[in-house]
């Protein structure tokens, strides 16, 4: 399913949903869909360390597309994380020999999901923006969406970043469009980064119920390279938050599994899944709506999921898979078929593919990787 639709409407839908207010509907929306809506099941192997997401199989379909959610109620006066990533799973490449990702999701780099970026580089730890790469666009990373209406929409974005030359960075919280530059909703936060490695704190305003948070080259000759990037805000007791923490396309399957190893106390996390058909080229035939919002309770969970270390990115010649907890390893490509399996536990594999988009299942962890 084009990820477009859901960064405007079903995102948007989903928090009013969640908020009980209505939801509004910008830019252009799919409006056939020839598929019924899986009737989603309740969660099963519920715990802190994740649970499992559950539906019926959809008369034509051969995929399926899931997204989480974390529903946060403050319980009691707090500073909650939106975002905290090292940027680990940036496991290719170095600053003085960076890897290209180019544009596109960011997912199985970043530690959430649905973070996308025009110009970016992948330095073993570090991530890295283009600066002057083009005439039409420089570097651009864009947030999943936030509910950032607390504290006046007040928030805080802090990070560890350095360039090679001259690099200038402009932060700031925005409504996502689709034709014409992004506007920021507020204060604007700049930064001219150095040679040296520096922390930044960026304290920004004009957060509202369904905005992103962007970060933008704006002047400079050279590349930046960020570390240690968190974005976070005050929040009173009983305030309420709404964040996209997972996006999978699966198989033909009627199950995924979720890792929910980083859980805070007051959050809840929801799920709803959409049919897909796509043809053996890997393009998208057809899709349906998504379905109604599922809570993940507590309540008849039958056993616990362990949380994993396992990860899986791209590399110049196909996809690496990390999988320290020797687990069955299964890669499939856009279309749902199976690429590669290994039941043998190698720690680390190395599967040579063609560029394309493919699921990478390691024990109950599934990561979307883009070569």
């Amino acid at each position: 399913m084009n990820k477009i639709y859901l960064l405007t409407a079903m995102l948007l839908v989903a928090a009013a949903a969640m908020a009980g207010v209505p939801a509004p509907q910008r830019g252009p929306q799919k409006l056939a869909h020839g598929l019924p809506v899986p009737v989603v099941k309740p969660a099963t192997n519920v715990s802190d360390a994740g649970f499992t997401a559950n539906w019926e199989k959809a008369s034509g379909a051969n995929c399926y597309t899931v997204y989480t959610y974390i529903r946060h109620k403050a319980p009691a006066d707090e500073i909650y994380y939106f975002y905290n990533d090292d940027f680990s799973g940036f496991k290719y490449g170095s600053i003085e020999s960076p890897f290209d990702i180019g544009w596109g999701w960011l997912d199985g780099y970043t530690n959430r999901s649905n973070w996308y970026v025009y110009g970016a580089y992948s330095c073993h730890g570090v991530f890295g923006l283009y600066n002057k790469k083009s005439a039409e666009q420089n570097g651009m990373l864009m947030s999943p969406m936030y509910s950032l209406q607390n504290n006046n929409g007040k928030f805080t974005v802090t990070f560890r970043a350095k360039t090679t030359g001259t690099a200038t960075v402009a932060v700031f919280a925005t409504e996502y469009l689709m034709a014409g530059p992004s506007y920021a909703l507020g204060k604007v936060g700049k930064v001219e980064l150095t040679k040296e490695w520096a922390d930044y704190t960026l304290e920004l305003d004009g957060g509202i119920q369904g905005c992103y948070v962007e970060l933008d080259m704006v002047g400079g000759d050279s590349n930046a390279y960020f570390d240690n990037m968190t974005i976070s805000q005050p929040m009173k007791a009983g305030d309420e938050a709404m964040l996209v923490c997972d996006f999978v396309e699966t198989g033909d399957v009627s199950s995924h599994d979720v890792a929910t190893g980083d859980k805070v106390a007051g959050d809840v996390y929801w799920y709803q899944v959409a049919s897909l058909k796509r043809l053996s080229s890997g393009s998208e035939l057809d899709d349906s709506n998504y379905s109604d919002l599922v809570e993940v309770k507590q309540e008849g969970a039958v056993c616990a999921l362990k949380a994993s270390a396992a990860r899986a990115y791209a590399t110049a010649d196909g996809v690496v898979v990390e999988n320290p907890e020797g687990a069955d390893v299964a890669v499939y490509d856009a279309g749902g078929r199976e690429v590669y399996a290994s039941r043998d536990g190698a720690e680390k594999q190395m599967v040579v593919l063609p560029s394309g988009v493919y699921v990478v299942k390691v024990g109950y962890k599934v990561v979307k990787v883009m070569k």
